[in-house]
């Protein structure tokens, strides 16, 4: 896998973890993903430094931010969807 450098490496983590990100989002608090997330991050960081040719730090952080970005508003969006939904099983039995 090595020899596929780090893209590769984050191509299988978005495959393989993707199910998991779903259920997270799901299931677990903004707050709780995100201390997860500055854990995995510390931890992946620590593993920068002792492996500087195969983890780009910078890219990495980057990653990690975008991710975190990606899934705050994807929790926005279903906020919304579901306060629409809401509003609308209460508006059913007044006719609005």
């Amino acid at each position: 896998m090595e020899s596929q450098g780090p893209g590769y490496l984050g191509e299988v983590a978005d495959f393989v973890l993707w199910p998991a990100e779903k259920a997270t989002q799901l299931l677990i608090p903004s707050a709780a993903q995100e201390a997860v997330g500055k854990s995995i991050h510390a931890c992946l960081e620590g593993l920068s430094g002792l492996s500087t040719h195969t983890i780009d730090a910078a890219k990495l952080q980057l990653k990690v931010q975008q991710r975190f970005a990606r899934l705050r508003a994807q929790d926005r969006h279903e906020v919304a969807n579901c306060k629409q939904r809401m509003n609308k099983r209460k508006n059913v039995g007044t006719g609005i």
